[in-house]
């Protein structure tokens, strides 16, 4: 690890402020909100998923589709309203004025899947 990077975990383990993530700290799983922090900081993205659409790059009609189509059904319409809202505020890092650096590898066919209907996959694909 480089002193950059040391110096930047130290800085972001360290900070107490309390960003958007938090309003969700108490409705979603703490496996949602541990994404957020890091991509919130961070200044490059290099990821590699061959299972679908990485969450932060989904649309909001395809995380909508992925959360209503994986059982076991999610107990209340809020809990679903919260998943989604939280997936969408995530790729406003990606809209972001400061430069954001992101690479992927993408599996043709990985993630056009029977989560999300005709529509919503075509939309997708054409937003990535």
């Amino acid at each position: 690890m480089t002193a950059r990077a040391a110096a930047a975990l130290v800085e972001m383990a360290t900070d107490r402020t309390r960003r958007w993530w938090e309003e969700f700290r108490h409705s979603l799983p703490r496996t949602f909100l541990d994404l957020s922090e890091p991509e919130f900081h961070a200044t490059a993205m290099q990821t590699v998923k061959v299972t679908g659409i990485p969450g932060i790059m989904r649309t909001e009609a395809r995380a909508r589709a992925v959360f209503g189509y994986h059982p076991p059904p999610l107990p209340s319409n809020d809990l679903l309203e919260a998943r989604v809202a939280h997936r969408v505020r995530r790729r406003t890092v990606l809209d972001r004025a400061r430069r954001y650096r992101t690479r992927c590898a993408k599996v043709e066919g990985t993630s056009l899947g029977a989560t999300a209907s005709r529509d919503v996959t075509h939309r997708s694909a054409k937003d990535l």
